[in-house]
């Protein structure tokens, strides 16, 4: 059987995170399936309520209420943006470094091939996960409030 290389490719990482519940799912059932910018995202999500408020006529208890939901799907968004961000992040830069190893003749396993395979992905991606833990739902929204608060 032919063993695929991985060197110098780093987009199968974003199939192994959507395939990760915790890294795929917005408060663990809705799909993270967004490839948008946080703050675009914003808008997206700012735009049906405030076109909602213009065009009908509902009172402001209910513009709270919609505002609130809005903020709670705004900090879930960047929370899990956030956690595959580091995620990916620190996928790239292991796998970067291994493929420095081998390239500089660093000695492998004796059984170990001289490029990145399908073992060494999955052992990366379950190294991140586990080096990037994801932070509980207020204790981000907390360091999000306590970081604007700071500038």
């Amino acid at each position: 059987m032919q063993k695929q290389s991985y060197t110098n490719s780093y987009d199968h990482y974003d199939e192994m995170m959507n395939a990760h519940k915790p890294t795929s799912r917005l408060f663990g059932f809705i799909p993270f399936r967004f490839n948008l910018l946080k703050t675009y995202m914003v808008v997206c999500m700012a735009a049906p309520m405030v076109v909602l408020f213009l065009v009908s006529s509902i009172g402001m208890v209910w513009v709270g209420v919609i505002f609130v939901i809005f903020v709670i799907f705004s900090i879930e968004y960047n929370r899990v943006y956030d956690y595959r961000d580091d995620v990916s992040l620190t996928c790239i830069q292991t796998q970067m470094c291994w493929e420095s190893e081998i390239k500089n003749g660093v000695p492998q396993l004796p059984d170990a091939p001289d490029f990145i395979d399908q073992t060494d992905v999955d052992s990366i991606f379950d190294e991140a996960l586990s080096e990037n833990k994801k932070p509980p739902f207020f204790a981000y929204a907390r360091s999000l409030f306590a970081n604007s608060e700071r500038q």
